[in-house]
């Protein structure tokens, strides 16, 4: 220890900016306290020297939290630093404490008044310090006071953090104990589930105390590896898919900060960390469906940072949208495809609640778990075959909830697909298979279900399998299942003329001339139990333009296809709550519902409301209001227009573009390059914002890269200044208005936390009016 009576942790500016503009739930505050103490175990582990029992235990008192941990405590000069905002001591991999900054959000968060104390094992006292932030705003004196306090057991070891006046906002709700446990303890119990739980604890095991009661690993509810199926196929196909893939090394200097793909030379041995870019877990079938309990965990250093992740389900095809492959059969939207993923290189955001999407990692993940392949549609998208990946073989085998019924020479079951009928039983047994139940925790009451299910059929055991548990049928492979992309069969020619063998019963619409409306027209599969396909085509008529002839009508053809014929000049129209794409999925709802009810037999088991709704999900993306859905296109119109610039800026030529930006968002978008590896332009790191304010403050740069669908300077106005005044003025503010908007929307340090519904319909409408302002190279990128 040194005889310091005082320490200075006076932050920059920046840093308390930086503090002032990040949001954290309770959970997320405790959480930065117990990823400090992780730390703590794991370099002790690294160093030959492991904490025996380590241990963190959290209570909630009347005004304060306390977070302990037995670890090895730090020296005052350690001390000091940890407590400093904007300084971190620990590796940028490796590590959960990522950014220097989590100890003061966490506190701050919390409450006005901390108190922190650490001791190593043969110190013979406490050393502390209390940071008040109240006293601190009124005088701006960050020095503080060294304190101490007696130790009884000179060879303990550990940190107390201790944070009280608690914020109003949190104040009553941490004194109630049922509000804990559902918003602070079980978040707590799923984000660390792989170091709490007891088998095959990743990286490290340790037990989390919070108000004196253990917490238990949270679970994946999943059918266990040995219940496999058979599919003609695929052969004998398990429920859970393991990996482990490397995909090379990267090497990190401690002193620089600099990561090379060799083993640099001239640096000193012990200044170079070995980083695997290693992607290792599973994904398996969950014992129940949801609507939103579903998706992959995916952990850094054994840390969940995304909790139920879909996006591994997405596609973004060559046209740029993003398109959800999963689930797709399923009317109410129900998925069961869970796993947890070790992504251990991966990016993390400062937050700690998502990996960027844009590091080389993310993309490992991908080809890890599906190829980085679309797992539909595959032919369009110019791919043969199916998907082999491991992802690709379970959403073949189990995307579906519920049995086929066409194939009565070998009709499948439930036990096929490894899906309990009565899918609400299953949740229940499920929350008592994380309690710890006994009789839920054993296969064998699962399997009786499954077979409850399915009295008429026996189970038909693999070859080589003399357990006779395993619960295997044989049915047909889906050889011809267009929406995975492997089907000869293609829709007729959208082109052709109705065929004049059609049913001469059916009505004909007044119109003058149909013309076909292909980007309105659908091939669908997957929406309704009956697993039917529709092929939908969709024609503009020329009517009359009062409403005694109906806004839209459809028919069926002899050639299987369902044509709707749309008066786009009916009074209807005019709404911005109903325009014509909502108009046809209206009507392709109201058939597959037919279809179903007639197939089936049984009304009861479909819903208007939830195909509908599954179509919407499906194909209206682009009017969706949803936020995250949102900023996925505003982030995908940001990056066109930076490819754009990229174009006019090659290599280190985007000084004309920087002069027109803050120095500050300069200096940021340089930090953020550099922490970044591989060959991206610096212009790539643009934010929507930043391009709001090229385009107001140097228009042409924008222009002239071919950024719009509109010339700056029209040659028909070029020599005419007062004019092409009067024409630029209009453009730019059809411009500037929504990107400003969006910029606004985006931007972290002033996003709305909790938009409106008519905010988000703002927001749409801007993204959607810059759309069309986009040149179509832009478009179709």
């Amino acid at each position: 220890m040194t005889n310091k009576t005082a320490v200075d942790i006076t932050p920059s500016p920046r840093i308390l900016q930086v503090l002032g503009e990040i949001e954290f739930k309770p959970w997320q505050c405790v959480a930065e306290l117990i990823d400090n103490a992780i730390d703590e175990f794991l370099k002790m582990k690294r160093a030959g020297t492991p904490i025996q029992n380590p241990t963190v235990t959290v209570a909630f008192g009347r005004d304060t939290v306390v977070v302990k941990d037995n670890g090895p405590g730090m020296s005052l000069d350690d001390l000091e630093l940890a407590v400093k905002a904007g300084w971190t001591k620990n590796e940028r991999f490796g590590s959960l404490g990522l950014y220097g900054v989590g100890f003061n959000i966490a506190t701050a968060r919390l409450g006005y008044m901390t108190r922190i104390w650490t001791t190593r094992s043969g110190d013979p006292t406490w050393y502390g310090l209390e940071i008040d932030l109240q006293k601190m705003a009124k005088g701006q004196n960050y020095s503080l006071e060294v304190k101490s306090r007696t130790k009884s057991d000179h060879c303990s070891s550990g940190t107390e953090i201790e944070v009280s006046k608690i914020k109003q906002d949190w104040k009553d709700l941490l004194a109630k104990e049922n509000w804990v446990r559902q918003n602070i303890t079980d978040k707590l119990s799923r984000i660390y589930g792989a170091m709490l739980r007891a088998t095959n604890p990743q990286p490290i095991s340790f037990l989390l105390r919070v108000n004196n009661r253990n917490v238990s690993a949270w679970e994946h509810c999943v059918w266990p590896a040995d219940m496999e199926v058979y599919r003609k196929n695929e052969g004998n196909v398990r429920p859970i898919q393991e990996f482990n893939l490397l995909f090379g090394k990267k090497y990190l200097s401690r002193s620089t900060n600099e990561i090379f793909d060799t083993p640099p030379e001239g640096l000193p041995e012990d200044d170079i960390i070995e980083i695997q870019e290693r992607v290792y877990g599973w994904i398996g079938i969950q014992r129940y469906a949801d609507e939103t309990d579903f998706g992959v965990d995916i952990l850094r250093n054994g840390r969940k940072i995304e909790v139920a992740c879909k996006d591994i389900f997405t596609w973004e095809d060559v046209n740029g949208r993003v398109i959800s492959e999963y689930p797709i059969d399923d009317p109410r939207n129900r998925g069961r495809i869970v796993g947890e993923i070790h992504l251990d290189h991966g990016y993390v955001h400062y937050t700690k609640d998502r990996f960027e999407r844009e590091h080389s990692s993310w993309k490992q993940l991908l080809i890890a778990v599906r190829n980085n392949e679309p797992l539909t549609n595959r032919q369009r998208e110019g791919y043969t075959g199916v998907n082999e990946s491991y992802l690709g073989i379970l959403h073949r085998t189990f995307r579906r909830n519920s049995p086929l019924s066409n194939k009565k020479e070998n009709q499948s079951a439930w036990k096929d697909l490894l899906f309990i009928k009565d899918n609400d039983t299953a949740k229940k047994w499920a929350e008592k298979y994380r309690k710890g139940e006994a009789e839920y925790r054993e296969d064998d009451k699962w399997r009786q279900e499954l077979e409850k299910d399915n009295p008429s059929q026996p189970l038909r055991a693999s070859q080589g399998n003399d357990s006779g548990q395993i619960n295997i049928l044989e049915i047909d492979g889906q050889d011809n299942d267009p929406i995975l992309g492997v089907s000869d069969n293609h829709a007729d020619d959208i082109n052709s003329d109705i065929d004049s063998g059609e049913d001469s019963s059916a009505v004909q619409p007044p119109q003058v001339r149909r013309t076909l409306m292909p980007e309105l027209s659908l091939n669908i599969t997957g929406i309704g139990a009956s697993g039917k396909s529709y092929d939908v085509e969709v024609y503009a008529v020329e009517a009359s333009r009062t409403t005694s002839n109906p806004p839209w009508q459809s028919r069926a053809t002899a050639r299987g296809v369902y044509e709707i014929d749309i008066n786009l000049e009916h009074p209807a129209f005019n709404s911005t709550s109903l325009q014509v794409r909502d108009a046809v999925l209206a009507e392709v709802a109201y058939i597959i519902t037919s279809e179903e009810a007639a197939n089936l037999g049984a009304i009861g088991r479909v819903n208007y409301a939830d195909i509908l709704v599954a179509l919407r999900n499906r194909y209206s993306v682009m009017d969706s209001l949803e936020p995250n859905r949102l900023r996925l296109e505003i982030d995908e119109l940001r990056k066109r227009l930076t490819k754009c610039l990229s174009k006019i800026f090659p290599g280190g030529e985007h000084q004309p573009l920087f002069e027109a930006l803050p120095q500050e968002d300069i200096q940021r978008i340089e930090l953020a390059q550099a922490r970044r590896t591989g060959t991206v332009s610096i212009i790539d790191y643009l934010e929507m914002r930043h391009l709001a304010d090229l385009l107001q403050r140097r228009p042409a740069l924008l222009f002239e890269a071919g950024c719009f669908n509109q010339p700056w300077t029209p040659p028909t106005l070029a020599e005419n200044p007062a004019l092409l005044e009067e024409y630029r003025k209009p453009l730019l503010r059809d411009l500037l208005v929504p990107m400003i908007e969006m910029a606004e929307f985006t931007n972290p340090l002033s996003s709305v936390l909790d938009p409106t519904m008519t905010y988000l319909a703002l927001i749409r409408a801007c993204v959607n009016r810059l759309r069309e302002f986009l040149a179509d190279e832009l478009n179709h990128v």
